[in-house]
């Protein structure tokens, strides 16, 4: 049965009428513009056998949800690539597991630069602080990503085993559900280890081009924490330049934007565009970098940037060789502007 029709940016697709993993392998990677990895299947699989007919129900009970390509397998939701994609998920992040009620915006889910390559590791979305506390680098709009486990057996464990300790509700069924998903693993030969932030494949990832970590490549920080992997060659210093405005700075000059008066809006507004100008040099002398982070940082912020994000983010896409993530940018401006 086809769930294709209608909807934002649906993919027209024949879903199959029963379940397999070799015949939702191949419909979820069209769907979702990359290919969904063996540990999702296990899951799904767990709780079907936890809830037969109505594996949603089988996490929900636990204070978990899925979302994405999970819930597609449920037999709920439209075949879009933007099915339950949070406004400020950027193409790197492919959410799948709704953690808390939805009120919090939490979610687990597929870390990856490379659109076409195996998820890197499994990181969970909060977002940020709605206001400047002591030891906040960055408060909203927008969120922060934080890797949790290499896989996502080990990032549902944690959240299962958390909820279980916690007292609420949620916790007899949580246990019970954490118990399963620790069987599912070991019957797969797969781990629930959750190392966090020394997650083996997000430290190297913040090395690129360091000792330990993906040669020839750079990683910049952004104000979602994740931050931005692209080539770059540092004998030459080609593939990145820094902008004159990054991090708080840049931070700033949008929250100034959106808060100013509409008499003063142009003023702020051309600081933006010169920078955007910048950028766009820099993407024709080669240094892709700078545009793939000011895109990064447009997008976690208001949504009024969405335009300038996509336009960001889309050509620095393209130029990385990451043309999947520019078709899901340019699909994603459309809906966060409410088109």
């Amino acid at each position: 049965s086809g769930r294709g029709g209608g909807g934002s940016g649906c993919v027209a697709v024949e879903l199959p009428a029963t379940y397999s993993r070799d015949a939702w392998r191949p419909v979820l990677r069209e769907v979702f513009f990359s290919p969904v990895a063996d540990d999702a299947f296990v899951l799904f699989e767990a709780c079907e056998a936890l809830a037969p007919g109505s594996a949603r129900t089988a996490l929900a009970r636990a204070g978990l949800g899925l979302l994405g390509p999970l819930r597609l397998l449920s037999g709920e939701g439209e075949a879009s690539p933007l099915l339950d994609r949070g406004p400020h998920d950027p193409a790197e992040f492919q959410p799948l597991v709704a953690v808390g009620p939805p009120s919090e915006g939490r979610a687990l889910g597929y870390w990856r630069d490379e659109p076409d390559a195996p998820p890197l590791f499994v990181a969970e979305r909060k977002p940020l602080p709605r206001e400047q506390k002591p030891g906040v680098s960055a408060f909203g709009p927008g969120v922060s990503f934080s890797p949790v486990a290499s896989q996502l057996l080990g990032a549902v464990h944690k959240r299962l085993a958390d909820e279980a300790k916690a007292g609420t509700l949620h916790s007899a069924a949580a246990r019970a559900a954490a118990e399963a998903v620790a069987r599912a693993a070991a019957a797969a030969g797969l781990g629930v280890e959750a190392e966090g932030e020394a997650t083996k494949a997000a430290k190297a990832r913040k090395r690129a081009g360091l000792s330990g970590g993906l040669p020839g490549h750079k990683w910049v920080e952004t104000s979602s924490k994740a931050g931005v992997v692209f080539a770059y060659d540092r004998q030459l210093e080609l593939g990145y330049r820094e902008l004159h405005l990054t991090g708080k700075e840049l931070r700033k000059l949008l929250g100034r934007i959106v808060h100013a008066p509409p008499a003063e809006r142009p003023e702020v507004q051309a600081e933006l565009d010169d920078l955007i100008n910048w950028s766009n040099i820099a993407n024709d002398e080669s240094d892709f970098g700078a545009s793939l982070r000011l895109g990064a940082d447009l997008f976690n912020h208001d949504v009024c940037f969405a335009p300038q994000a996509a336009q960001q983010l889309s050509t620095a896409y393209t130029l990385l060789g990451r043309a999947p993530f520019a078709k899901l940018a340019k699909l994603h401006a459309a809906k966060r502007r409410g088109g």
